[in-house]
């Protein structure tokens, strides 16, 4: 099963929130990052996402758990740029493609009175 909207996506961001951070934990997150990586740029599941970062901060003390994180923490932050990125270029898109259909229709509106004039 897959999540259908940003709700779902953020609903699971907060259960698996709710979970005790250590190395393995940390690790399967990291691993599995491309399975998320759509839902970061919406601001409360990356919000969810940098809390677990941190609390894992607090928790974890080996240096391979620690270098595990940051890398963990450099792919959230990279994949909700990109994604804030995508979400920006899709909204202008739909703007553009809004106003392309306005002008098109506008057009055919000068073209029709000049016809009947």
């Amino acid at each position: 099963p897959t999540c259908e909207s940003i709700e779902q996506k953020s609903d699971l961001a907060f259960c698996i929130a709710q979970l005790k951070m250590n190395d393995k934990c940390v690790k399967i997150l990291n691993d599995a990052a491309k399975l998320y990586r759509d839902a970061l740029f919406d601001d409360d599941v990356f919000k969810t996402f940098s809390t677990m970062i941190s609390k894992a901060r607090k928790v974890l003390s080996k240096p391979e758990s620690k270098q595990l994180l940051d890398e963990w923490e450099a792919k959230v932050d990279s994949f909700s740029s990109a994604g804030k990125e995508d979400a920006a270029a899709s909204s202008k898109a739909t703007k553009a493609k809004v106003k392309a259909s306005r002008r098109g229709r506008k057009s055919k509106r000068s073209v029709l009175q000049e016809v009947n004039a």
